[in-house]
């Protein structure tokens, strides 16, 4: 499956080029002005504003360093190659849809442009149905690198039971995202899943594929799952 040729590069500037968030200095101003308080607040030596500022970049370019360097490890993780041996049958991954979710970010003069344009839910659409997600994470960044987009189930806002009526009135205020971990069918597919059942013996539980990815491809961590 291709990811839509519109979603990537997820981060970019004002021509449309692609924009590196693991280098501070992409990062908008207000960002280093706090660290550089918390440096002048807390350090036990702060030194003058100049001071505070270089090592207040550099403490942004540390973080960065390490969360680029974990998501390196991330992509580059091999399940054969884990201690027990793991295959894409012990990984259940579970993704929320159907929500609006912020799908690209424009850094305009390095400050980030949160426009409504960029928050998008296709999910029922007939193209680039990938530009949707939980709400909070897009489902395209929701795909390992060491599963394939057929390993994805994937689990709407719909999929909230009758009884779930608390969990409804209270979508609309924290999102799917967030209420994604409550949701009772998500419980039931990650018990069948520890539990190794297959799909064709409890009906009570259900997914979908990814967009782009037919019925017979399909292939998540718990066998002849139906589809819903």
């Amino acid at each position: 499956m291709q990811l839509s040729s519109g979603l990537r590069p997820a981060v970019v500037d004002q021509s449309g080029a692609a924009v590196d968030l693991f280098q501070a200095a992409n990062w908008q101003q207000g960002v280093m002005d706090s660290l550089a308080e918390f440096i002048r607040m807390y350090a036990l030596k702060p030194g003058n504003k100049t001071a505070q500022r270089v090592r207040a970049d550099a403490l942004l370019q540390e973080m960065l360093d390490d969360a680029n360097a974990f998501r390196s490890d991330v992509d580059g993780l091999k399940l054969s190659a884990t201690k027990n041996g793991l295959t894409t049958a012990s990984w259940l991954c579970i993704a929320g849809v159907d929500a609006d979710t912020r799908v690209r970010l424009e850094l305009k003069k390095n400050l980030f442009n949160l426009r409504d344009a960029d928050r998008m839910n296709r999910w029922d659409e007939n193209s680039d149905r990938i530009l949707t997600g939980d709400g909070t994470v897009p489902l395209a960044g929701a795909v390992p690198a060491f599963l394939k987009p057929e390993n994805l189930v994937c689990v709407l806002p719909g999929d909230l039971g009758y009884w779930e009526l608390v969990d409804r009135a209270i979508l609309g205020k924290v999102g799917f995202h967030g209420l994604l971990p409550k949701v009772n069918l998500v419980h039931r597919l990650v018990i069948a899943h520890l539990r190794g059942k297959s799909g064709s013996s409890d009906r009570n539980i259900w997914g979908r594929p990814m967009p782009d990815v037919s019925a017979s491809s399909w292939s998540p961590a718990i066998s002849n799952l139906q589809i819903k």
